[in-house]
């Protein structure tokens, strides 16, 4: 993922709290990421997510 993510259809919905558990180093990368892109950590993740799911569900 080299750009911030976008909006889409999915962060205009109401949101639900999610809790995951990550190991240091990748949380690390996630808040470096959402702040080198000018993004919210749970929009990163939002982002990730969706891409990912789509890709897996083709």
């Amino acid at each position: 993922m080299a750009a911030a993510p976008a909006e889409t259809a999915e962060a205009s919905e109401s949101t639900r709290n999610f809790s995951t558990r990550l190991t240091p180093a990748l949380q690390r990368r996630l808040k470096r990421f959402a702040v080198d892109t000018d993004a919210s950590v749970q929009d990163v993740v939002a982002a990730a997510l969706t891409e990912y799911l789509d890709q897996k569900e083709q």
